[in-house]
């Protein structure tokens, strides 16, 4: 797949720093990184925000063995017991 960009003469100038710098290898590999990091942003505070969630639910719980037991068997009994490989 391929995607066409228009950059600024200023942005495109700091790209071409960057290839230059030897730090990439070319835009693509630039511009495909600054994706990546924006990607795990994106996660990074997906799971900020489920955490925060979760911290806002209520009273936190004693999970134990037991807790993990129970709730499996409530997982069975809902579901059905998970096909092994």
């Amino acid at each position: 797949m391929s995607i066409v960009v228009q950059l600024p003469d200023t942005a495109q100038s700091f790209v071409d720093e960057q290839v230059a710098s030897g730090r990439f290898t070319s835009p693509s590999e630039f511009i495909a990184n600054l994706v990546e990091q924006a990607r795990r942003q994106a996660a990074h505070e997906r799971v900020e925000k489920l955490l925060l969630e979760g911290l806002d639910s209520g009273p936190g719980i004693e999970v134990t063995p037991e807790f993990w037991q129970k709730k499996k068997g409530e997982w069975t009994q809902k579901y059905g017991r998970p096909d092994k490989p």
